[in-house]
């Protein structure tokens, strides 16, 4: 008796030494929304000690701008449903951001008993976004209002980025290009003049030379310059393309 109470002991701290040692909160709570396991990451990020929070309620935990975020989702997982949800709260001006993912607990008969949450703090990705999305902004912002047709089409021949500069020149907006090959964005006669230039842009090469556009303010004389964009295996990614309108 004796050895298989040791043994349940083993088992039991092989299985809390695994929520133990992520890198999230995880928890379990019951339908009142109080707390009956909790990981060692809550040490971490409330200050306490996680044994301290069992019978407490989430509200008190999180605070009540949390928990109003949280009750909606909480509701759905109470009715049988497994939800995923980000959320945002501020911390001395600073937004943090998170990933939520809950999951119902059942009895045997199949009735809810309470949820099982994981928290993972996902602020450095959703930086790296917001960042990444006012630079592409930035980027668009300068490159539309240049004079100059500028691209960047991949190894397949597809449209990448173009700026509005497209839809002056072409008659066709960013919409109408973006996501369709080359040949469909410039038609068949000014891709066809281009064809062998560009291969040898995916080849590797800087390219310069001179082709007639035309378009809805008839045809402008325009030379081209094709950079190749490396891979880090020495491969080409996609040429950036860039055409000045020399008329």
């Amino acid at each position: 008796r004796e050895r298989g109470q040791h043994a349940l002991l083993d088992r039991e701290r092989t299985l809390r030494a695994v929520p133990d040692n992520l890198p999230a909160l995880v928890a379990r709570f019951d339908r009142d929304g109080r707390y009956t396991f909790t990981n060692a990451h809550h040490r971490a990020v409330f200050g306490v000690e996680p044994a301290s929070l069992l019978g407490k309620s989430v509200r008190e935990t999180i605070g009540e701008e949390l928990h109003a975020q949280f009750m909606p989702w909480l509701s759905r997982v109470l009715a049988g449903e497994s939800v995923q949800f980000e959320t945002r709260r501020e911390s001395q001006g600073v937004p943090l951001y998170f990933h939520v993912s809950c999951v119902p607990d059942r009895d045997a008969s199949g009735e809810v008993i309470g949820v099982y949450a994981m928290v993972l703090d996902v602020t450095a990705r959703k930086w790296a976004e917001l960042q990444q999305a006012e630079s592409e902004a930035r980027l668009h912002t300068i490159t539309d209002n240049l004079p100059v047709l500028i691209s960047f089409v991949d190894a397949n021949g597809i449209v990448r980025f173009c700026n509005a500069t497209y839809g002056e020149w072409l008659g066709k907006g960013r919409e109408q290009l973006l996501g369709r090959s080359l040949r469909e964005a410039l038609g068949e006669v000014t891709y066809a003049a281009q064809l062998a230039r560009f291969r040898a842009a995916l080849g590797g090469e800087r390219v310069e030379f001179e082709l007639d556009i035309a378009g809805p303010d008839g045809v402008r004389n325009a030379p081209a310059i094709y950079v190749p964009q490396s891979r880090p295996d020495g491969g080409t990614e996609g040429v950036y393309m860039l055409t000045l309108d020399m008329t």
